[in-house]
C-alpha cells in the first residue's frame, strides 16, 4: 500500500464540526466530532440537518494578504455547507420534513488572535452558478475603532478605514453603546466577490479587556454578531526540526494551555431561510481570508533564546523532559502539557509480517503527568482528500508479530516489535497494520535505536514556524423569527 489510507469526507448533522487551525498556516486538519443528544433535531415538526461538504485548503501563510505592491499573497479558503429541513431515509429520499419555517445561521468559534484578522464573505450555489449574498465583513473593522470617514492612505481616491491606536500602541475597541455605523465599502477589498456594499447599524461594545458583544445589522436583513469571552484553551506551537537550518522535518509541537480571548461569530442571512411543509435544501460557501499577519511572541521564537519573564526555564531542552512533582514548565505564559510530532512508519497488509506494503504517517504525542512521568499516545494521520486536510485518529489496537492482540503502555522501547491498527479500520477488510519498529518518542533522534546508541541526536531545533488552534464551524437552526445571535455556545 503505497499511499496513506483515505477517509471519506465526514458529514455532520445539526451539531459540531471541530477543526484545528494551524499557522503557517491556519490548518483545518485533525477532524473530530462531538454531539449533544441525538444527531437528528428530533422535535416532531422541527426537522433540520446540515453537512460540511468540503474545505478547499487547509493552510494560510501567516503574512499580510497584500504586499505593499498590492499583489495578493494568497487566495480565500472556502467552506462548503449544505442545509436542509428534511431527514433522508435509507434510500436517500425524504422520510419527513419540517412543519415550520426554519432560519439557519453560520457560527464560527475561534480565538480572537485569529478572528481579529479574518475576512468573511458568503455565496449561495444556484445550479452551476455561485451567487454572492453578502459583502466582505472585515472582522477587525467591526471590533476596533476606525477613522469614521475613512482615509485615502494610498492616494487611489478611495477612503478606507484606518484602525485607531491607543497610548500603548495597541488598537482600541469600538464603543457602540450610543449606536454607530460601519460601511463595508470602506473596508479593504481582499479579492472580494462582487456584491452590493452595506451600511451596518452597530450596537454593543467590548470592555477594555476585550470581553463583550457587538451586533451589525444591514437593511438587506443580514445580521452579524461577535461575542467575546475568556476561556482556558489548548493549542500548540511548532518548531523547525532538522539536521540543520536547511533541513525541514516534521515540526516539533509544544502542547500548551492558557486563558485566551475567544470570539463567537454568528451570521444570519435571509437566503438561509427554509420554508416549512416542503422539503428544501440549500448549499452555501463561506469564503475566508486572512487579512493581516498575526504578530505575537509565539512566532519566530528561537528554541535556544533565553527565557522571558513568562518562561520558567532558560533551558528549552527541559521542555522535552517530564517535569517532577511541584515543578513548573511555562512557555510565553502558557503551561507546557507535553509535545507531539509526526514520523513515517511502515505498513503491512497481513500478519505475520512479510514484506512491507508501503508507509504511512504516525503522530507521537507525549503528555506530562507532572510527577516525573509521561504518557505516550499514537495516532494515524490520514488524508481525507488528495492534498487538502488530514484526519488524525487514535491507534488503539495493538498486535505482536504473529498477529496476536496485546496490551501496551506506549513506552517507545516496548513498541519496537508492535503493530497497530487505527480505530476507523479495526475489523474492516481494508485494515492494514502499522509497524512501530523505529518509531521513537524523542524528537531529536531518527529512531529508537539511534537514541539507545547515545550521542546528541541527529536533529536540532530552531525557530517556531507555526501555531495550531482549535476552532468550531457549525450551523444553527431556529424557528423563523427567532434569533441565534448572542453567542451562546453549543
Amino acid at each position: 500500500m503505497n499511499e496513506k489510507k483515505k477517509i471519506p469526507v465526514l458529514k455532520y448533522l445539526s451539531y459540531l464540526l471541530i477543526v484545528a487551525v494551524l499557522f503557517t498556516g491556519v490548518t483545518f486538519s485533525r477532524y473530530s466530532s462531538a454531539t449533544s443528544g441525538d444527531v437528528i433535531a428530533g422535535v416532531s415538526p422541527f426537522v433540520a440537518e446540515y453537512e460540511i461538504d468540503d474545505i478547499s485548503a487547509t493552510s494560510y501563510t501567516n503574512s499580510d494578504f497584500f504586499l505593499q505592491s498590492g499583489t495578493a499573497t494568497g487566495t480565500p479558503r472556502t467552506v462548503r455547507m449544505t442545509v436542509r429541513n428534511y431527514e433522508r431515509g435509507e434510500s436517500g429520499g425524504v422520510s419527513r420534513y419540517s412543519d415550520i419555517d426554519l432560519q439557519a445561521a453560520f457560527r464560527l468559534y475561534l480565538p480572537a488572535e485569529l478572528a481579529d484578522h479574518l475576512v468573511l464573505q458568503f455565496a449561495e450555489a444556484r445550479g452551476d452558478e455561485m451567487q454572492t449574498i453578502s459583502p466582505q465583513y472585515v472582522i477587525g473593522d467591526l471590533v476596533y475603532a476606525v477613522s469614521e470617514g475613512g482615509e485615502d492612505t494610498d492616494g487611489d481616491g478611495v477612503n478606507e478605514y484606518v484602525r485607531q491606536t491607543g497610548s500603548d500602541g495597541g488598537e482600541v475597541y469600538a464603543d457602540y453603546t450610543g449606536g454607530g455605523v460601519r460601511e463595508t465599502a470602506k473596508s479593504r477589498d481582499y479579492q472580494e466577490r462582487e456584491c452590493k456594499a452595506e451600511t451596518l447599524s452597530m450596537t454593543g461594545g467590548f470592555a477594555q479587556d476585550g470581553a463583550g458583544y457587538i451586533e451589525a445589522r444591514a437593511d438587506s436583513g443580514n445580521v452579524l454578531s461577535v461575542t467575546s469571552a475568556y476561556k482556558m484553551f489548548r493549542y500548540s506551537v511548532g518548531f523547525h526540526r532538522g539536521v540543520d537550518q536547511n533541513d525541514y522535518r516534521s515540526q516539533l509541537y509544544l502542547d500548551l494551555e492558557k486563558e485566551v480571548l475567544f470570539y463567537t461569530i454568528d451570521v444570519t442571512l435571509p437566503q438561509m431561510r427554509l420554508q416549512g411543509m416542503n422539503a428544501q435544501e440549500k448549499t452555501f460557501v463561506l469564503y475566508l481570508s486572512l487579512a493581516n499577519r498575526i504578530d505575537g511572541a509565539d512566532f519566530n521564537y528561537e528554541w535556544t533564546q533565553n527565557a522571558t519573564d513568562e518562561d520558567t526555564t532558560a533551558d528549552m531542552g527541559l521542555f522535552l523532559v517530564p517535569p517532577s512533582a511541584g515543578e513548573e514548565l511555562r512557555f510565553n505564559g502558557a503551561n507546557v502539557l507535553g509535545y507531539h510530532f509526526d514520523v513515517t512508519a511502515k505498513t503491512y497488509e497481513t500478519l505475520p509480517s512479510q514484506e512491507a506494503s508501503g508507509t504511512t504517517t504516525v503522530r507521537v504525542q507525549k503528555t506530562f503527568d507532572y510527577a516525573g512521568g509521561a504518557e505516550n499516545t499514537y495516532y494515524h494521520v490520514a488524508p481525507v482528500s488528495e492534498s487538502t486536510y488530514a484526519y488524525v485518529h487514535p491507534i488503539a489496537d495493538f498486535y505482536d508479530a504473529q498477529g496476536g492482540s496485546i496490551a501496551v503502555t506506549g513506552e517507545a522501547a516496548e513498541m519496537q516489535a508492535v503493530y497497530g491498527v487505527c480505530e476507523n479500520l479495526f475489523g474492516s477488510q481494508s485494515a492494514y497494520y502499522i509497524s512501530f519498529d523505529g518509531v521513537n518518542d524523542h524528537p531529536l533522534y531518527e529512531d529508537f535505536a539511534a537514541q539507545e546508541a547515545g550521542g546528541e541526536g541527529q536533529y536540532s531545533l530552531f525557530s517556531s514556524l507555526s501555531k495550531s488552534y482549535s476552532a468550531q464551524f457549525n450551523v444553527l437552526f431556529v424557528q423563523s423569527g427567532e434569533s441565534v445571535q448572542g453567542g451562546t455556545k453549543l
